[in-house]
């Protein structure tokens, strides 16, 4: 496993940037031709509170990895 020898700060960073990766993969391909609106997510109403858990989970993890230094 390659996250079996980084530290726990590092493998949260990876979770939360992986689904924020997968989201904007879904706007995307509602939004793109390619998906033609078949596809992924639309915005909605509350895609506003899933920008803002990404922001403060960024922020959350940036001052977790200040306190471990």
């Amino acid at each position: 496993m390659v996250t079996g020898s980084l530290g726990a700060v590092f493998r949260t960073v990876l979770e939360t940037t992986r689904t924020l990766f997968v989201w904007l993969v879904s706007l995307g391909l509602f939004y793109l031709p390619l998906g033609v609106g078949q596809l992924g997510e639309s915005w909605t109403k509350y895609s506003w509170m899933q920008v803002c858990d990404c922001g403060h989970d960024g922020a959350l993890l940036k001052s977790m990895n200040t306190l471990s230094r």
